[in-house]
């Protein structure tokens, strides 16, 4: 599913940055991701999973480096899990896999530039606010339950006539939705 205009929101201000830099710095981050390809080990995940444990040096760190992180992690970690703690500390464990896919330049590139030449706007706003005028809101959500549980809440920011759709997991394919042109996303 590839609207020519969409919307990204999430509340997640480290998703948002990884979408921001794969939309805009594609190059550096290839790279910053070969880096922890080559270094890939249970040590280095540690090494570099434990850099939000000092604030301002994570402060410090150049969105680049943050989203690599992020996407290094989330590819070598348990599960591929994202959890944090409650000083927002990620702490998921290493995973034991034994070739993980860290860097992959054909969906960052098809990402990017998707990204690029496409209408998304990417926001890190109140759920309210970025779908009250959306035709299509497709909610990302661990498992069933979730939905169940926020279901009304939802349907009662986006504008009648809107439709609401609930994706579980990760790499779900959608062939049979193909919405318009004139729609946001």
């Amino acid at each position: 599913m590839q609207p020519t205009r969409a919307v990204i929101n999430d509340q997640n201000k480290e998703l948002i940055n990884c979408y921001e830099v794969v939309r805009d710095s594609l190059d550096d981050l290839i790279e910053e991701l070969r880096e922890h390809q080559e270094h890939n080990s249970a040590d280095y995940f540690y090494e570099i999973r434990d850099l939000d444990r000092s604030p301002e040096n994570y402060k410090s760190l150049s969105a680049v480096k943050r989203a690599a992180r992020i996407i290094y992690l989330n590819k070598t970690c348990y599960n591929g899990l994202f959890r944090v703690n409650s000083q927002g500390q990620f702490n998921v464990p290493f995973g034991r896999y034994k070739k993980p896919n860290i860097l992959d330049e054909v969906v960052l590139k098809s990402v990017s530039l998707y990204l690029n030449k496409s209408q998304v706007n990417i926001l890190h706003k109140d759920f309210a606010e970025a779908v009250k005028d959306a035709a299509l809101v497709m909610i990302l959500m661990p498992d069933e339950l979730q939905s169940a549980t926020y279901k009304s809440e939802i349907e009662n920011n986006i504008k009648d006539g809107a439709v609401l759709a609930f994706a579980h997991g990760f790499n779900i394919h959608f062939d049979m939705i193909s919405p318009r042109d004139d729609l946001d996303v």
